[in-house]
Parts: structure tokens; C-alpha cells; sequence
């Protein structure tokens, strides 16, 4: 999945307390995943998420078929996305509870856990221009909090998005009206925050996937 966007790959050292393939168990403890996804509740990136997702060795998200969350008695079932990203309900009480948390997943394979930072509330086919000046700002604001007070000296600035679009087969150059194009090879493009004009609007012909950042390599 990555496509030149940013997807920070986390260490199943550190969320994974015990990964049993036989039993279709990953199991993690609650406190591992609150402290990504709190990030979600903070102020400046109302349009972007923190999600976490078990993906195998070609980069394919795993299908979650079970989740539930485990505490002495105390058992709860938790609601899978259709994403199959891995979400928990965000409350300081779990926090300090610290339950097992277990996601089910299809036998035989083997599952890292992956970080990525996506953005939200944009139109399944139509490309924004207004929102991409919009989005970029968050995700850096979303960087920064992830990094914390050290962030302005090593994290990384996006300066555009990455659109994948759900076919994947789709391969397509589009004009835009800056004279530039937006070239999309195997369902993917890479937008720069200048690539548009001011307030240009692609529509697309087929659907938007996800919309992530785009951080150029340096040379």
C-alpha cells in the first residue's frame, strides 16, 4: 500500500504482546493502541485520522473477522470497520483498566501492525482543490503531534496528497488547468498543493479509496 504516501510502519514489538497464527489470535493490550489513536481526539485536524490496520508481507490490509476487548470478567465485542482498521473506543477509563485486546484474523498468514494517517470528509469522485489546501495543513499538524516537541527538527512535511482510488487497474493522465497533469498509475496520483488552480475541481470516474500524504523525496 505504499504509494508514496505516508504510512508509518509500527513494530509488533511494541503493540503485539502475543501473535498466536494457529488460534487466528492477535492479541494487543489496550493502552498500546490508545496511545496512537488519542491523537484523534486532539484540535487541529478535524478532516484527519489515525487508523491501524494488521497488514501482511505484500502490503494488503488483513481482514478482521472478530475483535473484543477482555478484562478479568468484564467482555465486550467491538465493532469492525469496513476497512477492517483496528478500532476501540477512546476513554481514559479503559486507559487505566488496560484490557486484552483481540482481533481475529484468517489462519496461515502473518500480520504486521501499520500506522497510517488519512485524511476525511471528502467527495467519493470529485477532486478538490480547496480541500487539498485544506487537508495538507492537518496532516502536518497531525505529524507534528505524533512526533511531539521534537518534531520541527526530524518530522517530515507533507506537500501534497497521495489519492488511491478503489480500482486499482485504473491508469490515466489528466489535464489540469495549470498546464500540469495528474497522472494516475494503478489507481494512484500524486497531487502537489500547486498542481491545481485555485478553486479546481476534478471529477473522477471512479471512486476515491483513500487520501493520504504525500511527502517528496529529497534529492
Amino acid at each position: 500500500m505504499l504509494k508514496k504516501g505516508l504510512i508509518l510502519a509500527v513494530s509488533c514489538l511494541s503493540l503485539l504482546s502475543s501473535v498466536n497464527v494457529q488460534a487466528q489470535d492477535v492479541n494487543m493490550r489496550y493502552s498500546a493502541l490508545y496511545g496512537k489513536l488519542k491523537n484523534n481526539l486532539k484540535e487541529g485536524h478535524d478532516d484527519v485520522n489515525i487508523r491501524l490496520y494488521l497488514v501482511d508481507k505484500a502490503g494488503q490490509t488483513c481482514h478482521v473477522h472478530k475483535a473484543s476487548m477482555r478484562k478479568d470478567e468484564h467482555y465486550e465485542e467491538l465493532t469492525i470497520p469496513a476497512d477492517y482498521a483496528l478500532s476501540i473506543p477512546l476513554d481514559s477509563n479503559l486507559r487505566q483498566a488496560n484490557p486484552d485486546v483481540t482481533f481475529i484474523i484468517d489462519d496461515g498468514i502473518t500480520c504486521d501492525v501499520s500506522m497510517q494517517i488519512l485524511a476525511e470528509n471528502y467527495q467519493p469522485k470529485v477532486l478538490e482543490q480547496a480541500y487539498i489546501e485544506a487537508i495538507v495543513p492537518q496532516m502536518n499538524t497531525m505529524m507534528a503531534d505524533l512526533g511531539g516537541m521534537f518534531s520541527q527538527w526530524f518530522m517530515p512535511k507533507a506537500e501534497g496528497v497521495v489519492i488511491t482510488l478503489k480500482d486499482r487497474t485504473f491508469n490515466k493522465t489528466l489535464a489540469l488547468k495549470t498546464g500540469k497533469t495528474l497522472n494516475f498509475n494503478s489507481g494512484v496520483a500524486r497531487v502537489h498543493l500547486n498542481d491545481l488552480a485555485e478553486n479546481e475541481s476534478i471529477n473522477l470516474s471512479k471512486e476515491i479509496e483513500k487520501i493520504s500524504p504525500w511527502i517528496p523525496t529529497k534529492s
